[in-house]
């Protein structure tokens, strides 16, 4: 059966934020906090976890930097409408 979570006001919230805060870390349940009529859950969330690797500079990513690098033109963006013009 699932568990009747408690409606705290938002008045009593801003009051008690931060034990209401520590008693959702400590005993890892919900509860729905109405203001306005609005009804909005909280509920602790576990840190996530930490994925992949540092980046370093021995990361492979670096072998493709400047691969993209060409003789032509390098102030495309300054002269865009230059360029654009030009091939009209």
């Amino acid at each position: 059966m699932a568990q009747k979570l408690r409606v705290v006001p938002f008045s009593e919230f801003v009051v008690n934020l931060t034990s209401i805060l520590d008693e959702l870390t400590r005993e890892q349940t919900a509860i729905v906090v109405e203001h306005d009529g609005q009804r909005y859950r909280m509920e602790p969330q576990r840190p996530a976890e930490q994925q992949g690797r540092p980046f370093t500079m021995e990361d492979p990513f670096w072998k493709i930097v400047g691969i993209g690098a060409s003789a032509g033109a390098t102030d495309v963006s300054t002269n865009k409408h230059k360029y654009l013009a030009a091939t009209l």
